[in-house]
């Protein structure tokens, strides 16, 4: 399961990119597109085959550059007092 922090970054940042890649099927997927069944309480695996995904999207949250540049950006934000 993920955290709240992780999903919001994934649905903020990520939503426009491929955060997950299905090795068994060979397929990328962005957050929306991932399987998730709530009767069930399994969230964010592949649609097809179902394999959790959660470990890669951790990753990617860890490691993405759109993320990272957001963050410099609100970083710096801080740092220079508007004019």
């Amino acid at each position: 399961m993920l955290s709240d922090a992780e999903r919001r970054v994934l649905a903020q940042h990520c939503h426009g990119h491929a955060v997950a890649a299905c090795e068994d099927c060979r397929r990328d997927f962005k957050f929306t597109e991932l399987g998730v069944d709530i009767v069930g309480r399994r969230y964010y695996f592949c649609p097809s085959c179902r394999l959790d995904l959660v470990d890669h999207l951790r990753l990617h949250v860890l490691n993405c550059r759109r993320e990272s540049q957001e963050r410099a950006r609100r970083v710096l934000e801080r740092r220079v007092p508007a004019r």
